[in-house]
């Protein structure tokens, strides 16, 4: 196994068998070759050697104060090393910086282990290598204590120094948390990641995790919990994040065409600060194949914000299931989703929203194949709009407030109607345009939303029931519309219960349109 890291300049380097002052067998190469002990550090004190499986202290010495960094284990499956064995104390106090970056540094593969206690960091401690991990006790036993010198900075960036992606990085069981608030902060960042982990991780406290210049085109801070800049296979778990921005992802700076492919959020709770979103997706950033679920977006002025304009590949499968949003600061969407070019599959399913005074529904636009599926929203302000395509299912929106609707056209429904809800619990809606064969005298009932009920033959002075189909017809209006009729005089269309009519005389278009009591 490798043992590498830096030391002071051409630092004499001793390595010996933990706990003993015998020295260690050293190798230059994996293939046997042999290596002096002691040896010097090179002129910049990088040092690295080739060693059999067991525990080792390396002591360090030369024109400065000698140390050690001791019990380094080395098995089959890598490396694994306590920080505290490379001088850190996580006594909150001592700056305990670079002390965790030469653990991290150590080995590839490698088990970097925080003690409980809390573990100042002034700088980012940089994962460079692939299968690298950090593990802490707990995030209640296990603490960084951030405290940036400079900004925009992160706690733990993962980023593999030759512009690529970096695989196999596992975050698990601590926190980090802050008490700065002027400088922008993140707490993880990764960059084109692969089969990335990040699991039982808490970010800030409540409003404790924020500063610097807001993103557009949100106001306040702009400090982030977790941002993501690519790639696949990243799975993301029991992880509370109160950022002023708790979720960022952005677009892959290595490779544009996957910029978050078959990621998994599971289990989570993220506290915005401001009206910032929960998440937030960067204007270009493409996905694919990303669950979130069994989580809650609490606080802020957003769910799940994604305002793509410049997007060139489609995006495919997004699902949320067993979400819970409340309790926003500012008025916003539960999920706010304009794509430049398609998303191709959204499933939103056994979401809960509404409650408090600031919570919006969904925001759609640029998306189809879309499935809402135990969606209830209980709020009084705007429940949906959308000018997209889809499927409704034993779902309630009990707002009076549905918008942009009226392009769409509901090809079926069954079930009932609640009778808070503007639209029933079942249906399919599809855009007007892609239904081309409807015959002369087609009849529409529609609440917000078109609902086909009656074709046929209308003569003159003649009455037509509209069926209610299942329910019963809240406040809506009704719509008729001729095609391939020739029209003689004026047109009117009366409701015999207590509505109005509008009557029409233009004969390029004929359609009359009535309120329904």
């Amino acid at each position: 196994m490798k043992l590498q890291g830096y030391t002071n300049a051409s630092a004499t380097v001793t390595v010996y068998k933990a706990g003993t002052g015998t020295s260690a067998t050293l190798f230059s190469t994996d293939t046997g070759t042999s290596k002096s002990n002691p040896f010097t550090a090179a002129a910049d004190g990088f040092f690295s050697f080739y060693v059999d499986n067991g525990s080792y202290d390396i002591q360090f010495s030369g024109s400065f104060t000698t140390y050690s960094w001791t019990d380094i284990r080395v098995a089959e499956a890598g490396v694994t090393s306590n920080i505290l064995t490379f001088g850190a104390k996580c006594d909150g106090s001592t700056d305990d910086t670079t002390a965790i970056q030469a653990a991290i540094d150590i080995a590839t593969p490698n088990k970097v282990q925080l003690p409980t206690g809390t573990c100042k960091t002034t700088n980012e401690l940089l994962i460079d290598d692939h299968r690298i991990t950090i593990e802490g006790n707990g995030p209640d036993a296990s603490y960084i204590l951030f405290a940036p010198a400079a900004s925009p900075k992160a706690a733990i960036r993962v980023d593999l120094a030759s512009a690529t992606v970096i695989s196999l990085t596992r975050l698990k069981g601590f926190s980090i948390h802050t008490q700065d608030t002027t400088r922008l902060k993140i707490g993880i960042d990764i960059v084109d990641g692969s089969e990335t982990i990040v699991e039982d991780v808490a970010i800030g406290t409540q409003d404790a995790w924020y500063g610097g210049t807001s993103v557009s085109p949100f106001t306040g801070t702009g400090s982030i919990g977790i941002r993501i800049a690519g790639r696949e296979f990243g799975t993301f778990r029991n992880v509370r994040s109160c950022g002023a921005i708790p979720i960022y992802i952005a677009n892959n700076p290595n490779f544009a065409s996957i910029d978050l492919d078959h990621h998994n959020f599971d289990g989570f709770y993220l506290e915005p600060h401001g009206d910032n979103p929960s998440v937030y997706v960067e204007d270009g950033a493409n996905l694919t194949n990303v669950v979130f679920q069994n989580g809650g977006w609490v606080l802020g002025g957003a769910g799940f914000y994604w305002p793509d304009t410049t997007s060139v590949g489609n995006s495919y499968d997004l699902i949320f299931r067993n979400i819970r949003a409340e309790q926003f600061t500012s008025p916003g969407y539960v999920f706010y989703i304009t794509k430049s070019s398609p998303l191709r599959g959204l499933r939103i399913q056994d979401v809960l929203t509404g409650s408090g005074t600031n919570n919006k529904g969904v925001y759609l636009r640029g998306a189809d194949q879309v499935v809402f599926d135990v969606f209830n929203y209980f709020g009084t302000l705007e429940c949906l709009n959308t000018d997209s395509s889809f499927e409704w299912r034993n779902s309630v929106c009990q707002s009076t407030s549905t918008v942009n609707l009226g392009s769409l056209v509901e090809v079926w429904s069954e079930g009932h109607a609640d009778s808070l809800a503007p639209i029933p619990m079942f249906g399919r809606w599809e855009t007007a345009g892609a239904f081309t064969n409807f015959d002369a005298g087609l009849v529409r009932r529609y609440m917000g939303v078109y609902q086909l009920a009656k074709t046929g033959t209308l003569a003159s002075s003649a009455t037509q029931q509209i069926p209610s189909r299942f329910g019963s017809i809240v406040l809506g209006r009704i719509s008729i519309a001729f095609k391939g009729a020739t029209k003689n005089g004026s047109f009117t269309v009366a409701v015999t219960s207590a509505g109005a009519y509008l009557e029409s005389t233009t004969d390029a278009s004929i359609t009359g349109v009535g309120n329904v009591a």
